[in-house]
């Protein structure tokens, strides 16, 4: 075999490898997705049978690590409020993953533990980050939704 011949053979065995573990961090990253948003559909069930409603949908996602993707989203509207969960990459620094919320009260952040995988709510600073429980979530939703009857906000 040429010393071209062999420099090829080992770049095509490393970019198998790379490729083999890309997808398996794009299948983790997603079924992380997946189950935040069961843990949210399971938190805010009480709320659907008073008017709260609740959808998923697919957001494409472009990554160089990753490449282009479709990633599960999450919309919750109640009256003419409506707040979007949108993943917006797997790979962020201080993190394994990050969720943005877009509301009309502002943009709040989702973003993965890098060590111990759970979500944690950022308001404004990775500073003032909490672990995103029923009660942060709770709370964080009425805030939302404050005032939602509101036209002239």
């Amino acid at each position: 075999m040429t010393d071209l011949a062999e420099f090829f053979r080992k770049k095509k065995e490393a970019v198998a490898q790379l490729e083999s573990r890309r997808e398996q961090v794009l299948e983790d990253w997603l079924k992380a997705l997946n189950n935040l948003y069961d843990k949210l559909d399971r938190w805010l069930k009480p709320a659907v049978s008073e008017g709260l409603k609740v959808r998923r949908y697919q957001k494409e996602i472009i990554e160089y690590e990753l490449g282009t993707y479709q990633a599960p989203a999450l919309e919750i509207s109640f009256g003419l409020r409506t707040v979007h969960f949108e993943p917006v990459a797997r790979f962020i620094v201080g993190g394994a993953g990050r969720v943005d919320v877009n509301s009309p009260r502002g943009i709040f952040k989702l973003i993965r533990d890098p060590d111990t995988q759970e979500w944690l709510l950022v308001r404004r600073t990775l500073a003032d980050a909490e672990p995103l429980n029923k009660n942060s979530f709770e709370t964080l939703i009425k805030e939302i939704f404050r005032d939602s009857d509101d036209i002239a906000r």
